[in-house]
């Protein structure tokens, strides 16, 4: 985790939490009051390329990773582990495509939270939101965003690659309310 920190505010660079109410506990433990966490996450595991395949090269030498995936946009998200395979085996040998659905499913290098996942950690915190915001916006396709809803009832932003949030600890007398200019979820 990278992280600068004052007895004022801390900037967090790391978006892989795997305990993220933990790591909001420990950042407002952290802070005085009227202290402020800055934090963006991004990709996160509900955008079009959440799936952070990290580099791997196949026994033919072909590399592949996130920025150079064979998985479709939400592929992820639309293929169970078995699908996955079938498909990936068209891009590579059997092992890396193994090793591929395992990292992408399996692994624990990324938390896997849905856009609505983080908005529920950073309300339930003991943080006030000052600022909270979708950011690089992508367009879902309608069909794909049909498919998406039916498959995680209760889910709806798969359009967005990340968040950005500037959560306060509250001084003696504030509230945990979103301001009325926030983005509202």
């Amino acid at each position: 985790m990278a992280a600068q920190h004052s007895p004022r505010n801390i900037i967090l660079y790391e978006h892989h939490f795997l305990r993220l109410p933990l790591a909001l506990d420990r950042c407002f433990r952290a802070l005085v009051g009227g202290g402020r966490l800055f934090t963006m996450f991004s990709p996160i595991w509900s955008a079009h390329n959440g799936h952070h395949l990290p580099d791997i090269v196949d026994a033919g030498g072909r590399q592949m990773g996130f920025n150079r995936s064979p998985i479709p946009p939400w592929g992820h998200l639309l293929m169970t582990p078995p699908q996955m395979l079938q498909h990936l085996r068209a891009h590579t040998d059997f092992e890396t495509a193994v090793q591929a659905v395992y990292y992408v499913f399996h692994s624990p290098h990324i938390n896997r939270l849905f856009t609505e996942d983080y908005v529920a950690h950073f309300r339930h915190s003991m943080f006030a939101i000052d600022h909270l915001a979708i950011t690089f916006l992508t367009t879902v396709p309608s069909e794909v965003q049909e498919q998406l809803m039916t498959r995680y009832p209760g889910r709806q932003q798969f359009g967005n690659n990340g968040l950005l949030a500037v959560l306060r600890k509250p001084s003696t007398g504030d509230d945990h309310e979103l301001p009325p200019n926030a983005t509202q979820f």
